[in-house]
């Protein structure tokens, strides 16, 4: 009796064992079906972007059905216009601009905004005010949207000038690479995302919307020599200048900045491009090249004596001595009478 007991117990474990084993296999089955036939793009914790139409998640690089390119979380391509459309306010406003986000240009940025948005523009800090419809001033501008007191950044880029100082690196804006990079002509080495710009000299840079597949160019020189001015005149070792202070060398595309005893005055140059201070003072001139590279000087020009001064001394002494005649003209004719 106690054998069949045992004997039973067995066949009972066993029974037990196999029903548990199944059920693991049926399980571990049904998770391999499952993991078959889920779609290896979809993805259960998406975080990203969704589509303002239809609320379903947007790849980068998606074109939609109404022609436009998803570039980033905010920023799409309209293959129609050619433009970069930054929405906000959930999707229910836009903003447009031949633009990308972190674009550097020479060329005009046009912006296209709703009547009724909120779209403010910012140039090196400043606020610009009025209708902003296009912006070709170079700086470094930024849009953003206004509620209140608080604002929400939607893109940035510079404009730059034909020739530059201060841009030490070339980077390209989200969703592009680079494609070549070109100094003086020659090969330059580049990254899929910018180049260093640290050697002078003039840069064709040329880089591709990853999406798009649009091509962009941009040439800029970069130049970090100050400009150098040449002054003539009577100047001692201590700058100071007993005649007229001329001086040329102002480049092409510069500008020169006159100071006179801490107040800015306008100089003119003159046919042959030279310039001349003839007014005693304290004189500081500041030259600046195209690039914004700029070299200060500082003179002191001293009383002196030239054709003017000695023909208004002459002229001085004459009218004294006119007046002194008449003056014994006169007291003698009194006397007389």
């Amino acid at each position: 009796m106690k054998q069949g007991f045992i004997r039973k117990s067995i066949i009972r474990l066993t029974a037990a064992g196999i029903l548990f084993l199944s059920a693991v296999l049926a399980g571990f089955s049904l998770s391999v079906c499952a993991a078959e036939d889920q779609d290896p793009d979809d993805d259960f914790t998406y975080t990203g972007p969704l589509d303002p139409e239809t609320s379903e998640p947007v790849r980068e690089g998606e074109k939609k059905e109404n022609g436009r390119i998803r570039l980033s979380e905010n920023m799409e391509y309209d293959k129609d216009t050619g433009y970069y459309v930054y929405s906000f306010n959930n999707g229910l406003a836009e903003v447009r601009s031949t633009a990308a986000d972190g674009m550097y240009t020479k060329d005009s940025v046009a912006i296209s905004t709703a009547a009724d948005s909120s779209i403010v523009v910012y140039k090196d800090g400043s606020l610009l005010t009025g209708k902003i419809e296009a912006v070709k001033e170079p700086g470094e501008y930024i849009v953003s949207t206004q509620s209140g007191a608080d604002f929400t950044r939607l893109f940035a880029f510079t404009i730059l000038r034909k020739s530059t100082n201060g841009l030490q690196h070339f980077n390209v804006p989200e969703g592009f690479y680079m494609s070549d990079a070109k100094l003086n002509g020659s090969g330059y080495n580049y990254t899929r995302y910018g180049a260093d710009l640290e050697s002078e000299g003039n840069y064709i840079l040329s880089y591709i919307c990853g999406a798009s597949e649009r091509v962009y160019t941009l040439e800029i020189t970069v130049d970090r020599t100050p400009p150098t001015l040449e002054f003539s005149g009577k100047i001692n070792s201590e700058n100071q200048v007993r005649s007229a202070l001329n001086f040329t060398g102002v480049e092409e595309g510069g500008s020169v900045v006159v100071l006179q005893d801490g107040e800015n005055v306008s100089v003119r140059a003159e046919s042959d491009g030279s310039y001349s201070l003839r007014d005693s003072g304290y004189y500081v001139i500041r030259a600046y090249d195209a690039a914004g590279n700029m070299t200060e000087y500082q003179y002191r020009v001293m009383m002196y004596f030239n054709i003017s001064s000695i023909l208004f001394v002459l002229l001085a002494a004459a009218l004294l001595l006119g007046i002194g005649i008449y003056v014994m003209i006169r007291r003698k004719s009194l006397k007389i009478g």
